[in-house]
């Protein structure tokens, strides 16, 4: 079921999630400190691509505070707006199965 929640509520979902998928890529999150600053970065995904002359291209996507006062969350999909072109982009959150190792 789809819902609507704010940054501070996206923010804590998000520091329980170390990777996320987005475009079929998982990554580590690089999440910053919310500083109630509609131009902070508050969250990073980066990676590296190639281009058709096999040339290494450092692809990051930023969030900003401003942009994602308000986000839509449906199931373990959250969905943030870019701080470059202001896409909709849709992130799968993954959380530790476990937090504590199991001993047998």
């Amino acid at each position: 079921m789809k819902q609507t929640i704010n940054l501070e509520n996206a923010y804590k979902i998000l520091r329980k999630c170390p990777v996320v998928e987005i475009e079929g890529r998982l990554l580590e999150i690089q999440l910053y400190d919310l500083e109630a600053d509609p131009s902070n970065e508050f969250l990073s995904l980066s990676w590296i691509e190639k281009d058709e002359q096999s040339n290494e291209v450092n692809i990051i996507i930023t969030f900003t505070e401003g942009d994602n006062k308000k986000c839509a969350i449906d199931g373990n999909v959250i969905t943030l707006k870019s701080s470059e072109d202001k896409e909709d982009e849709d992130l799968t959150l993954y959380t530790p199965l476990f937090t504590e190792q199991i001993s047998e």
